[in-house]
């Protein structure tokens, strides 16, 4: 699996998410993805971005796939505000770092 983001033309970032050894099935799961944003720092990117850009807001997109509950609760626990809305298949949740 690939995840990533990106800011106009000047940030991007594509992370692979290698499957979890200790998963019951050996796939991906909340835990991969959490340990890839925390190793490439993502937090520290984002904030990185929204100084470069002069916005107090900086947003993504997550969908609603379930190995991405733990990692929802993990970027609300990094102070980050997730907004949910409904897409052409399922749910969205639009990310919003907020300033300092």
């Amino acid at each position: 699996m690939m995840t990533g983001f990106f800011y106009g033309q000047t940030h991007s970032l594509f992370l692979p998410v290698f499957p979890d050894p200790s998963s019951a099935r050996g796939g991906v799961t909340g835990k991969s993805i959490i340990d890839v944003y925390d190793h490439y720092d993502f937090l520290g990117i984002w904030e990185d971005i929204r100084e470069k850009v002069g916005e107090e807001e900086v947003f993504f997109i997550i969908d609603n796939a379930k190995t991405h509950l733990p990692f929802r609760r993990w970027l609300r626990r990094q102070g980050i505000t997730l907004m949910e809305t409904s897409g052409p298949k399922g749910f969205y949740y639009f990310g919003r770092v907020n300033g300092g």
